[in-house]
């Protein structure tokens, strides 16, 4: 039983984008985010921008200036670059929907999945659902001329959620999907600090914690590799997560509004 889940129609859906050196992507992402907003009766678009060192700044000053549409768009820009984590909880703190998505710049997911999954949320089975990558197919990442980290990452990928069912006693397949929407009042009761990609393990993980009946439903997904500006870190990243995820599933939940 999710305590969090509700059959009501969403009213309003606010999306969260974190850019940073996204120059190539930018532009298109939001035009396909914000047709797909344009369908809700009230929707927030908040990008937060964090120095990049391209001209993705200046891109967004652009649409800014240029912004004609019912999706109210709040852009904020940090003067540091301190991670994915750090963007996102930046701006959730501006966020005032009822459900809230997750969605990247770089264009590896389909806008349109967003429709299925706050679906899958007003059928009051769950307030927490995952796009997930695999469950139409067995590899998730093939990085052009790299099919070697292509297989060290899908290998990587089994791995570290296997060990992230294990700690949190859930039977997911892709936990760290891009994907995630959910409904506020989840936030409402959690505090969260990550600054880069264990910001996926601590949400979700603390929204297990709290009761959460967490659900998937198949996205689509088109890979890009490090050439193209993938941004995770093959060492370091993997790492926090392991270390970080202890403290995830133990830590005390502390309330915190956004």
């Amino acid at each position: 039983m999710d305590s969090f889940a509700d059959t009501s129609k969403i009213h309003s859906i606010g999306v969260i984008m974190a850019v940073y050196n996204e120059d190539s992507t930018l532009r298109q992402s939001i035009i396909g985010i914000e047709k797909v907003l344009s369908k809700y009766l009230k929707a927030e678009l908040i990008i937060v921008e964090s120095n990049s060192a391209d001209s993705s700044r200046v891109i967004l000053r652009d649409i800014k200036e240029k912004w004609n549409s019912k999706v109210q768009l709040k852009i904020i820009y940090q003067e540091l670059a301190l991670g994915k984590g750090n963007a996102l909880r930046e701006g959730l703190k501006h966020l005032n929907s009822e459900v809230i998505a997750i969605y990247d710049a770089d264009l590896e997911y389909n806008p349109l999945d967003l429709m299925k999954l706050t679906s899958l949320l007003e059928e009051g089975h769950t307030s927490f659902a995952l796009g997930s990558r695999l469950l139409n197919s067995g590899q998730m990442r093939e990085f052009k001329g790299d099919r070697l980290r292509s297989k060290m990452y899908n290998l990587g990928h089994i791995v570290f959620t296997s060990w992230f069912n294990f700690l949190f006693g859930t039977n997911l397949k892709d936990p760290f999907t891009m994907w995630k929407v959910f409904r506020k009042d989840v936030l409402n009761e959690m505090s969260l600090t990550a600054d880069r990609f264990d910001f996926d393990w601590e949400l979700l993980g603390k929204a297990v914690r709290l009761g959460c009946n967490i659900q998937e439903v198949p996205c689509s997904y088109s890979s890009r590799g490090f050439a193209e500006g993938k941004k995770v870190r093959t060492f370091r990243d993997p790492i926090a997560w392991i270390s970080h995820s202890m403290r995830y599933r133990f830590t005390r939940l502390k309330r915190k509004d956004f």
